[in-house]
C-alpha cells in the first residue's frame, strides 16, 4: 500500500462531483496499491529496497466514519494493457538491482463512505466517474488485480487465401 492518490483539493472536487449523482456518499478517499509480479518471492533486502523505490507522495491517512459502511472500487489499467507508470517503474526496478522482478503495477484504492447502500445502477453511475472506461478498469476488490499479469499464448498467424477464394475464404476463416 502506498500514499494518498489525490490531493485534498481533488478530493473535495470528486467528492462534489459525486454527491451531486450520488447523495448517500458521504466520504471518498483514495490510495496507491503497488503489485510486484515477480519469477520468485523477494527476499527481505529486496523487499526492503521495493519498499524505497515506492516511498513516495503525500502519506495515507484513513479517515473511516464509524457508523457507516464502506465501499472499495479498485482502479486498474485494463487487463492485456501495461501502463505507461508500469513501464517506466518496472525499468526501475531492474536499475536498482530487482532483476527478479516480471513487473510493477500500480492501482487505485477508493474507499468510499456511505449513508445508505448503493444500487448496482449507481455503483456503475460512481464507477464511471472514478475511473477512464478507455484505458482503465474498476474491480472490487486489491486482490482481483491479479488479473493484470496474466498472459495469453499467441495464436498462430493464418494464411487466408483471399486472391484464389474471394469472400469466401473469409466466411471460412471466420468460422474456423
Amino acid at each position: 500500500f502506498g500514499a494518498s492518490a489525490l490531493s485534498t483539493f481533488t478530493t473535495s472536487k470528486l467528492l462534489l462531483s459525486v454527491q451531486s449523482c450520488l447523495p448517500h456518499i458521504s466520504h471518498i478517499q483514495a490510495r496507491y496499491v503497488h503489485l510486484i509480479d515477480s519469477v520468485q518471492p523477494l527476499d527481505p533486502v529486496e523487499i526492503d529496497k521495493a519498499n524505497q523505490l515506492l516511498g513516495y507522495g503525500e502519506p495515507y491517512h484513513p479517515q473511516a466514519a464509524a457508523s457507516q459502511s464502506m465501499l472499495l472500487r479498485v482502479v486498474a489499467p485494463r487487463p492485456g494493457t501495461i501502463s505507461p507508470w508500469s513501464s517506466k517503474a518496472t525499468d526501475i526496478f531492474h536499475n536498482c538491482g530487482l532483476k527478479n522482478v516480471n513487473r510493477v503495477e500500480r492501482v487505485i484504492q477508493y474507499e468510499i463512505n456511505l449513508q445508505a447502500e448503493l444500487t448496482d445502477v449507481e455503483v456503475a453511475q460512481l464507477d464511471s466517474l472514478i475511473h477512464d472506461r478507455m484505458t482503465q478498469t474498476v474491480l472490487n476488490s486489491v486482490e482481483l488485480a491479479n488479473i493484470l499479469f496474466h498472459t495469453a499464448e499467441p495464436k498462430p498467424v493464418l494464411a487466408i487465401p483471399l486472391l484464389e477464394k474471394g469472400r469466401d475464404a473469409l466466411v471460412e476463416a471466420n468460422s474456423a
